[in-house]
């Protein structure tokens, strides 16, 4: 059955999503996640969600879904530590480093690629199944049909998203908050620079890379016809009423028969309540990215009642639907607009919780609002608009949820033979003990492996607990009940502590990246794409695109974006490339990993393939990888650091010109501008269309620059568009 994963940005929202019909939550701690704005949990919240997701046969998945330094490393290390003990159903990342510790260190976790990862088409889901990824949330930006044609003999299960606010860039590929605001999207920190108002060469002052919400509702049948396992929500900036209205309209379409017209409206009319943009599919089609962006953000909402009169700051109205204590509602623009919230509402001269529709009912606007800019008239006319309510999950309620056990679960393994129970932590024989008994032969009641299993599942200690029980029984025994519970007090008795204590895997995790850095290859090597002489007139090597290579060319640069329907023919382009005499090929992203290279081939993984850290780096040279490209985002101090950890040869990018934002959606090639809020100068912004991967790309009216590393190779980008200043690279934040 296909599951409906709900936002939960804290304990409330979590606790209204599975009461609304949620099976599964997604929720982050305070570091290594994309929405580090909010408050997110904290541990201790974080074991009591686990504790309730398994009383009540419902699921959590931590996002961990950002690049992450090789300073931080053993504080990664420390927080995967510290949720292995809660047992969360998955993690969410983004990093491949954070994937190859998790690999290495923590197989215990199961691992969702984020839709951080890029993962658009078939080539990039095998990849992840390789690597021991069960689950990939997909690129927002793939048309209904690409996606169709993915999930057909799928190794993975897919999740795509259904509801909630967009980005305007394919996922992994934006800069724009990085280099506009100096803090980086990749990190949880982006300060959504796609919302602000730009002006175009006509003069036109709009949010033009502002895209319209996701709204999924006639998408749900069709994605059902495909099998998709899980159905995802966005939204963990967002109240409690926004999760308790989406969950419960997604639930009623999963449940029911989504092509049925009737239930589509009535799950739009919920949806309607609540504070939006103008919504629609998405980039889902191709019709609806042609308007996707642009539009202003405006206050939507279900109508819910007429407005009357007001007399000083108190409201008369006519309900048109019920309305409630706590409701949040917009008031008329011919009042100066705005929202309040209905602490108090009258109805026939007293204070009630609800008022019945089509009565009239009053409420006051505190002072609050006042102080917002709303201005009131005696009479007014038009519509109030629900845009909320409060849902009211009391603290003491929360606080009352039982932790997890955290105990360390130790796997054990047991076995039954005719002179007793051997019992031990699996993988460790010298830790076997054996609990004699002299047992007889079965006549009726022989013990099984399964009764076994139930006898030391919940056996435990002072910091341990039963993890996974493998029991045997060698022969046909009866041994009474009572001898079986004898010998697991013996055993908790035995083994008040943990029997087996091992060494910190922040120890083992951080020597490994030591060792890396150790056997570091020099590289030389000075790159430019687009012809074979440096901006000084230095000879170079030549990057062309895979597609347009000449005699010219040393290495051929593969797309970054390849659709479903185009990725069956990749391999012959590769394969094409080599026998026209390439021997270099920059893979530039994670999809290109599956594909066959020639065996002397030189490949350079580079942006915007994300290297951060040298546990990514590794991963990129296990996967044969020669040259890694430092990662752009890190600052000229954090780029010779990772130089050195890396463990390979590695280049930067010193000097030019890379798109900052790539999108399908459709905007205008030319020349944008907008306000420096910092300086007061103003930014300078160039779209173009890029044919190969049918999306717009927005660079920066600028050259972006970056200080050389020593022993390090040098990578000059596109120096397109004539810029003449350059700005260096902010550090990632």
């Amino acid at each position: 059955m296909a599951e409906l994963l709900a936002p939960a940005g804290n304990w409330e929202c979590a606790v209204t999503a599975f009461e609304s019909g949620a099976d599964a939550v997604y929720a982050g701690l305070s570091r290594f996640n994309a929405r580090e704005r909010n408050r997110n949990f904290t541990y201790e919240e974080m074991s009591r969600l686990s504790r309730y997701t398994k009383d009540n046969g419902k699921k959590f998945y931590v996002t961990m879904n950002t690049l992450i330094k090789d300073s931080e490393i053993g504080d990664l290390v420390d927080e995967l530590e510290s949720l292995s003990r809660l047992e969360p159903d998955a993690l969410i990342i983004q990093d491949l480093g954070v994937l190859k510790i998790c690999r290495d260190y923590f197989p215990e976790f199961r691992l969702h690629a984020s839709t951080q990862m890029g993962i658009h088409n078939s080539a990039g889901l095998r990849m992840a199944a390789r690597l021991g990824i069960s689950r990939v949330i997909l690129e927002r930006q793939l048309l209904l049909s690409e996606i169709a044609g993915m999930a057909e003999n799928r190794p993975t299960e897919l999740e795509v998203f259904i509801h909630g606010a967009l980005c305007c860039s394919l996922s992994g590929m934006c800069h724009f908050s990085s280099v506009q605001g100096g803090y980086s999207g990749n990190r949880g920190k982006c300060k959504q620079p796609c919302r602000r108002l730009y002006r175009n060469e006509a003069g036109e002052m709009r949010p033009f890379f502002s895209p319209d919400d996701l709204q999924g509702v006639p998408l749900i049948h069709e994605f059902k016809k495909l099998g998709i396992e899980s159905f995802k929500i966005e939204g963990r900036l967002k109240r409690a009423d926004y999760v308790r209205q989406t969950v419960t309209a997604y639930r009623m379409l999963l449940d029911g028969d989504a092509s049925d017209k009737k239930l589509r409206d009535e799950a739009e009319r919920i949806l309607k309540g609540g504070a939006v943009r103008p919504s629609g599919i998405g980039f889902y089609s191709r019709g609806s990215r042609t308007s996707l962006l642009g539009k202003p953000s405006v206050q939507a909402g279900e109508a819910a009642a007429e407005a009357l009169s007001v007399v000083g700051n108190r409201w008369k109205a006519r309900a048109l639907t019920e309305i409630r204590r706590g409701d949040k509602l917009r008031l008329p623009e011919s009042t100066g607009s705005g929202i309040v919230t209905l602490t108090r509402i009258e109805c026939d001269g007293r204070s009630v919780a609800f008022v019945p529709v089509r009565r009239t009912f009053t409420f006051t606007v505190g002072s609050a609002e006042k102080d917002n800019g709303m201005s009131f008239r005696s009479s007014v006319k038009g519509l109030l608009y629900r845009v909320g309510s409060q849902i009211g999950k009391s603290a003491e309620a929360l606080e009352r949820m039982k932790r997890f056990d955290e105990r360390k679960a130790i796997p054990l393994t047991a076995v039954l033979t005719a002179d007793g129970l051997r019992v031990s932590v699996t993988g460790h024989p010298e830790t076997e003990k054996l609990f004699s008994y002299c047992a007889e032969p079965a006549r009726t009641a022989a013990v099984s492996a399964g009764d076994l299993e139930m006898l030391l599942a919940h056996c435990g200690g002072n910091d341990w607990k039963a993890g996974t029980v493998t029991a045997s029984v060698s022969g046909n025994f009866f041994v009474p009940v009572s001898v079986r519970k004898q010998w697991r007090r013996e055993l908790e008795a035995l083994w008040t502590d943990p029997p087996v204590r091992e060494k910190p895997r922040r120890v083992t995790v951080t020597a490994d990246a030591a060792a890396f850095g150790r056997v570091r290859k020099e590289d030389h090597l000075v790159t430019v794409f687009g012809d074979s002489r440096t901006p000084d007139g230095s000879p170079a090597l030549r990057s062309d695109p895979l597609d347009d290579i000449t005699v010219e060319t040393d290495e051929a640069v593969l797309p970054f974006f390849v659709t479903e329907p185009d990725i069956s023919g990749f391999q012959e382009r590769i394969d094409k490339a080599a026998a026209g005499g390439i021997r270099r090929f920059r893979l530039t992203s994670f999809f290109q990993l599956a594909f066959r290279y020639p065996a002397d081939a030189v490949l350079t993984a580079a942006h915007p393939l994300p290297a951060v850290n040298a546990f990514a780096a590794r991963l990129l040279t296990e996967e044969g990888c020669r040259r890694i490209q430092i990662w752009p985002e890190l600052g000229d101090d954090e780029a010779a650091g990772a130089a050195a950890a890396f463990g390979c040869a590695c280049e930067r990018i010193v000097s030019g010109a890379f798109p900052v934002l790539v999108t399908r959606a459709s905007v205008a090639p030319g020349d944008y501008v907008s306000e420096d809020k910092t300086t007061g100068g103003w930014w300078r912004w160039s779209v173009v269309y890029d044919s190969s991967s049918d999306a717009a790309l927005l660079y920066p009216n600028a050259v972006l620059a970056g200080v050389p590393v020593p022993g390090c190779g040098r990578y000059f980008a596109a120096m397109s568009f004539g810029k003449k200043n350059h700005v260096s690279f902010p550090c990632m934040s």
